[in-house]
């Protein structure tokens, strides 16, 4: 990755060389207050610049957003977490476990089946 920034940066330092050999005539700015002659590779550097900048403020503002709200989801989600796990350690309706300590609830004991082959009648 490093190599490939290294060829991208190289690449666009050749680029700029190649804009200032090519554009070496003065141009001639119209401000507010005056009129300026400059080289016109300095006409294009300053507006390749004012564009970089411009472009980085508006990535610093989007940046800050998702770090903002991804810091938001990561607490809601540390939350919700933490809301499972309680939930996940509640006794459930009806569970008579015994505390430490104590004897289990006595179960009731189930009534004898009648045998096969013989009437409720016989038994009786």
């Amino acid at each position: 990755m490093n190599v490939l920034r290294l060829v991208v940066v190289f690449v666009i330092a050749l680029i700029i060389v190649a804009v200032v050999v090519a554009n070496r005539e003065p141009a001639s700015l119209d401000l507010v207050a005056a009129k300026i002659a400059v080289p016109m590779y300095a006409v294009v550097l300053l507006a390749w610049a004012f564009g970089l900048v411009s472009y980085a403020i508006f990535a610093l503002i989007g940046e800050i957003r998702l770090r903002t709200r991804l810091a938001r989801l990561q607490r809601k989600n540390e939350d919700l977490q933490e809301e499972l796990t309680d939930l996940r350690n509640l006794p459930l309706a009806g569970d008579e476990t015994k505390a430490p300590g104590e004897e289990p609830p006595a179960r009731a004991q189930p009534e004898p089946r009648p045998q096969r082959g013989s009437s409720p009648k016989e038994q009786s």
